[in-house]
């Protein structure tokens, strides 16, 4: 019985953490990723070095985020104004500039995004306007639905990559 438990404690561990990698990975395979266009600029342009690369980048984002929340943490931030606050003290204009560069970057990626998928769409023959209004409906019951939806729908979507990726890779 406590085999099974234990046992049970480490797949949840396991799926948590997987779960948590998806929406990191999804995050940073928007539009440009799903559309090929992303992964045939940097890896010609780079060659058998850009998979290194990646891993990289991914480590130094964890790496950076670990010591964000740490950061929060030690602050007793409720919010992530409070955490652009202290990080940005003592200059606390810089604090406006950010918010308004992260919210132009958020307009910019989730626009990217739609472009890129209904892009995607019209290549199977759907209306450009009609696939930005049904990325737009699924991405509104998203936000809608929340957190849960989204590390759910972002791990569905790492494994289908991941499994194209490994089918093509296979194949060619």
């Amino acid at each position: 019985m406590q085999k099974s438990v234990k046992k049970a404690k480490v797949t949840g561990s396991m799926l948590a953490i997987f779960g948590v990698a998806s929406v990191l990975f999804s995050s940073h395979a928007g539009g440009g990723f799903a559309t090929g266009n992303q992964e045939t600029q940097y890896y010609v342009q780079y060659g058998w070095t850009a998979p290194l690369m990646a891993i990289l980048a991914m480590i130094i984002l964890t790496a950076t985020m670990r010591e964000v929340i740490i950061m929060y943490n030690n602050n007793n931030c409720r919010n992530y104004k409070d955490l652009f606050c202290e990080l940005w003290r003592p200059y606390p204009k810089l604090e406006i500039i950010w918010e308004i560069y992260y919210y132009l970057m958020v307009l910019i990626a989730v626009s990217a995004v739609i472009a890129g998928a209904a892009a995607v769409f019209q290549s199977i023959g759907v209306n450009y306007f009609v696939a930005v209004f049904i990325i737009g409906v699924v991405l509104l019951v998203f936000t809608i639905f929340g957190a849960m939806l989204v590390s759910k729908a972002a791990t569905a979507m790492t494994i289908a990559i991941l499994v194209c990726t490994l089918t093509i890779l296979l194949l060619v």
